[in-house]
């Protein structure tokens, strides 16, 4: 956790499949929660109020929501990038997305994010 040294994040959850590639960590603090996932390969990243840890939107639909260009999120097949960008994520936007996630402001943020979720969902498979 050294590259998110500074941020109050803590290790909350982790898993390891014995079979097909499967693993996956979770990090807290404040009021965010991010889960890395790998899936047969490709590593995924999720954010959620911590409070609402099943109201989970991928990177994608987060960088949309925070106004960021990347048309990779946060994915990728090689773990150490994926750490990489995720941590300068989260170093670079923790205000925000504690704000985000705040509860008196996590009921519209989440609101929204399904809208960017849907929309993304209907442009992608029509």
């Amino acid at each position: 956790m050294p590259l998110v040294a500074g941020l109050p994040l803590q290790i909350v959850d982790h898993q390891e499949g014995a079979s097909f590639d499967l693993a996956s960590v979770t990090l807290e603090g404040g009021n965010v929660r991010v889960q890395l996932r790998r899936e047969r390969g490709p590593i995924h990243t999720d954010f959620s109020p911590a409070t609402s840890r099943f109201k989970a939107f991928d990177s994608f639909v987060l960088m949309e929501y925070l106004g960021l260009s990347t048309s990779q999120g946060l994915t990728g097949t090689e773990i150490s990038v994926v750490l990489r960008a995720v941590a300068a994520f989260l170093l670079r936007c923790w205000n925000e997305l504690d704000s985000a996630f705040a509860p008196r402001t996590a009921g519209r943020t989440v609101e929204e994010l399904q809208t960017i979720q849907l929309a993304q969902a209907k442009a992608r498979w029509g």
